[in-house]
């Protein structure tokens, strides 16, 4: 969740002497407003742990812990430094340094202070100035928790219930959220919260979830405003308010948070709660990318794939879609997929298209599922196994993806890895037909026409026929043209024959080239053209087709007849 990432911010109380003469030794239990009374080092560092993560009901301000951590008294010591370090600034602290720096720390743990000890626990479990130790930072982890200090409650909760470095125990982590979250800590009201939305262990309430999730967002923590502003999108325990999800978003992306950056990005792509700005998006995307959101590479790679408001750029969109896909985006690993069998903005690989694709089956995409089983079925990249195509092909249909519908009818059809069954083909050629596939479409077209699996009605084929012809498909205005021709099921049409022979023609279907030739050969729906005529007859015959080449040697054979009856 959200402890390891923060955790470390707690500004660590650093390394000048714990006690004063006017600091209370248990400063840590002081309220904030108390807690500035005090001039103290001690205290100003204390009160910059708590502006860090808001660990007592405190709002987060980052801003105002720099100002005090870069004060000339404290910015050269220790903690000051160990904190940029873990905030990810550079700094030339050695190892040596930090080594010794966590010697003091120990010491001063070892006084039993809940907040040394609680530094001592985090830098045992990174490994900072010492050996990374599971039980030493479990250990001063409770040790901690015992002074029930905040941050360490907190921090022990977490563990419970993610059973990374102590055994699961999701009654003792809802114990301690509890806890912690009564102290204000807004890390432990955010934990809580998801777990109150999702029904983890306590009954399920969203207006519980959204009540924490406010009061976590109000002290300005990242996360909590990121989820907050879903709730609002989804009105999931709150009227839905996509004007206030948006509001939220962009508090929590201003701060960084990848999660927010990408949704907030969506809400600008599509226009939902502001304005419609595909560059803003863009760059959202692009924030949220560098922090490694998958879901946010996955969409900034269909933008370079496509060149949809930004230079296109195949290659950066294939190493995005990777990106994703290496964790787990399942529509990413099936775009590699085909990126790697197509040859685009990579090699050609075969081997890989397969791995990518069977990543994305396995997770149940039908797409994936779809592409495999062609693999199989024609051993694409592995050893051909009709059975195992069948298999996805099924998998992927019942998903009720349309081309795996129709594949699956043809196997049905023709008995190819299944016993034949036409009833079954019809049922799913049907299924494909009515989401538009004009393969399905003519296939049951030609299904009515003949009564294959289903009693013969001819305007139901001239139907299908005409649904696929639109579509394009050369088989359909074919067949469509000889129900015209020969007005089956439909009145007899001169015109309308040839135009359907013409459209089918000009994609090189070599019996439309012959039926479009015998048209202009003898005029039908067209000024007659023996020279056009000729032409057709020809790629057609180039084709084999066997009655394109009787016709152009009769049309031959006729026309040196002609000649040889020439007057002389």
């Amino acid at each position: 969740m959200i402890i390891k990432r923060i955790s470390f911010l707690i500004a660590l109380i650093l390394f000048s002497n714990l006690y004063s003469q006017n600091l209370p030794s248990e400063y840590w239990k002081l309220s904030t407003e108390e807690l500035s009374k005090y001039t103290d080092d001690n205290a100003q560092l204390e009160l910059a742990s708590r502006y860090l993560t808001g660990s007592n009901g405190d709002i987060i301000d980052i801003k105002k812990a720099h100002r005090i951590l870069n004060k000339p008294e404290l910015k050269n010591k220790p903690a000051a430094i160990i904190f940029f370090l873990i905030s990810g600034k550079k700094t030339t602290t050695t190892d040596e340094e930090l080594k010794n720096g966590f010697n003091e720390i120990k010491k001063l743990a070892d006084r039993r202070n809940p907040c040394y000890q609680y530094i001592t626990a985090i830098c045992y479990r990174n490994g900072i100035g010492t050996i990374p130790d599971k039980k030493q930072y479990v250990n001063y982890l409770e040790y901690s928790v015992r002074k029930e200090y905040s941050p360490a409650i907190a921090v022990l909760g977490e563990e419970y219930l993610k059973g990374e470095h102590i055994k699961k125990n999701l009654t003792a982590s809802i114990n301690l959220f509890s806890k912690s979250a009564e102290y204000g800590n807004s890390i432990s009201r955010c934990n809580l919260a998801i777990l109150y939305r999702t029904g983890k262990g306590v009954k399920r309430d969203l207006h519980k979830a959204v009540e924490l999730l406010t009061l976590s967002a109000n002290q300005n923590l990242a996360e909590a405003q990121c989820d907050l502003a879903i709730c609002y999108a989804n009105g999931a325990g709150v009227e839905n308010d996509l004007a206030k999800a948006v509001e939220l978003y962009t508090l929590s992306a201003n701060q960084g948070n990848a999660k927010a950056q990408y949704n907030l990005a969506l809400c600008y792509e599509n226009g939902k709660g502001v304005t419609k700005n595909i560059i803003k998006a863009i760059d959202l995307y692009t924030l949220s990318a560098n922090q490694g959101n998958s879901s946010a590479q996955f969409f900034l790679a269909q933008h370079y794939y496509y060149g949809d408001f930004i230079e296109k750029n195949i290659n950066k969109a294939v190493e995005l879609y990777t990106l994703s896909a290496e964790q787990g985006d399942t529509v990413a690993q099936y775009n590699v997929a085909l990126c790697y069998y197509q040859g685009k903005g990579v090699n050609r690989d075969i081997e890989k298209a397969i791995k990518y694709f069977t990543l994305s089956a396995d997770k149940g995409y039908p797409e994936a599922q779809y592409n495999l089983a062609i693999c199989y079925e024609n051993g694409t990249g592995v050893s051909k196994n009709i059975s195992k195509a069948i298999e996805l092909y099924t998998l992927s249909a019942n998903q009720g993806f349309a081309k795996a519908q129709y594949n699956l009818a043809v196997c049905y059809a023709n008995g190819d890895g299944v016993d034949k069954n036409i009833s079954k083909a019809v049922e799913l050629y049907s299924l494909s037909a009515k989401q538009g596939n004009s393969f399905a479409q003519f296939n049951l077209g030609v299904c009515y026409a003949k009564g294959n699996g289903v009693e013969k009605d001819i305007l139901k084929a001239v139907e299908l026929y005409t649904l696929s012809a639109n579509q394009g498909y050369s088989l359909a205005q074919y067949n469509l043209g000889v129900f015209y021709y020969n007005g089956e099921g439909i009145p007899k049409n001169d015109i309308r024959p040839f135009k359907l022979f013409a459209l089918s023609a000009d994609q090189g279907y070599d019996n439309a080239q012959n039926n479009l030739a015998v048209c202009y050969e003898y005029g039908y729906g067209v000024e007659k053209n023996i020279s056009k005529a000729i032409e057709l007859y020809t790629l057609a015959a180039k084709q084999g087709n066997e009655m394109a080449i009787n016709n152009l040697n009769r049309i031959k054979t006729t026309d040196q007849s002609d000649k040889k009856n020439e007057p002389k």
